[in-house]
C-alpha cells in the first residue's frame, strides 16, 4: 500500500489512507479518513459493543432484534393498525395475521374507511379478496366506487 497523509486522502476524496504506522493498539491498517481511526480498532469496539447488548438486559423476550439473534420466526410487536394484533413476522414486521387471514365484509369497510384514499388493488391485496368484495364494501358505505368489476351485475 501506498503511504499518503490524512490530509492528501481528504483532498483525493478517499474514504480511507495508509500510513504505515502503528496506531496506539498497534495495529498496521488502514485508517478513515473522515476521523483518522484504525479500521481493525473500529471493528473492535463494534463487536464489543454487540457482545455488551447481547449479555445486557436490552434484549427482552419480545423484542425484533433479540428474535433475529436467536433464529425466531415471529416476535411481539406494536399492534396492527388494520387488525390489532402484535404479533409481527421477524424479517418483515408484517402482521401476522393480516397476512394470512382474509377479511370479513365489516373489516373490508373499517379498512376502507381508516384509509380512504387508496387504489381498489390496494385494498384487494390488503384483505386477501376480490375485487368483488371491495366494490361491494365501497357501494354499502355510500362512496362512488371507481371501477365496475365486470362480474357486479346490478
Amino acid at each position: 500500500m501506498k503511504v499518503v497523509t490524512r490530509q492528501e486522502a481528504r483532498d483525493n476524496g478517499d474514504a480511507y489512507y495508509f500510513t504505515g504506522k502503528p496506531c496506539k493498539h498497534n495495529h498496521v491498517s488502514i485508517r478513515f479518513t473522515s476521523n483518522g481511526t484504525c479500521v481493525e480498532c473500529h471493528e473492535a469496539i463494534a463487536n464489543r459493543k454487540l457482545q455488551q447488548k447481547r449479555e445486557s438486559k436490552m434484549f427482552t423476550q419480545g423484542t425484533r432484534t433479540n428474535s433475529i439473534l436467536f433464529g425466531r420466526t415471529f416476535y411481539s410487536g406494536a399492534p396492527c393498525l388494520v387488525c390489532g394484533t402484535n404479533k409481527r413476522y421477524t424479517k418483515s414486521k408484517d402482521c401476522v395475521r393480516c397476512n394470512t387471514h382474509k377479511m370479513t365484509q365489516h373489516e373490508i369497510k373499517l379498512l376502507i374507511i381508516r384509509f380512504p384514499h387508496q387504489s381498489v388493488d390496494w385494498y384487494a391485496k390488503k384483505a386477501k379478496r376480490t375485487a368483488n368484495s371491495i366494490y361491494y364494501a365501497q357501494m354499502s358505505l355510500n362512496i362512488q366506487p371507481t371501477f365496475r368489476p365486470v362480474d357486479c351485475v346490478g
